[in-house]
């Protein structure tokens, strides 16, 4: 009985141990959508469309780093590919800079939405 017991104590100690890591690793992040209104280099300028909540309809600058992922249907593509006028989705951690325009930072992933990459 003893030996049962002991093992469900440490059943009980691995669950906690393996639902505390997630909670440490788990980051949330937030996406909207936006057009592309200026690209110079890696710098971009977007203005968040009508269908986003209030707090991401505004105009938005951010970096493209070595970590973001560009996509397209689920293919990469290079910063390259995209083009002012084009709607994209945009996923980021972290604060959003009270600027103008505001700032973001850690994006993670930008998802082009066009149908096509020609524009």
């Amino acid at each position: 009985m003893k030996k049962v017991i002991k093992l469900l104590v440490l059943l009980l100690l691995l669950c906690l141990v393996v639902a505390g890591g997630f909670l440490l690793v788990r980051e949330d992040s937030s996406t909207f959508y936006a057009s592309i209104l200026y690209i110079n280099g890696e710098n971009l300028l977007v203005n968040g469309l009508s269908v986003n909540d209030i707090n991401f309809r505004g105009q938005f600058y951010f970096v493209v780093t070595e970590k973001t992922k560009i996509e397209w249907h689920n293919t990469a593509i290079a910063l390259d590919d995209l083009q002012a006028g084009q709607n994209i989705a945009i996923t980021f951690r972290g604060a959003i800079r009270e600027s103008e325009p505001a700032g973001i930072s850690n994006v993670s992933k930008i998802q082009l939405l066009e149908d096509s990459l020609e524009p």
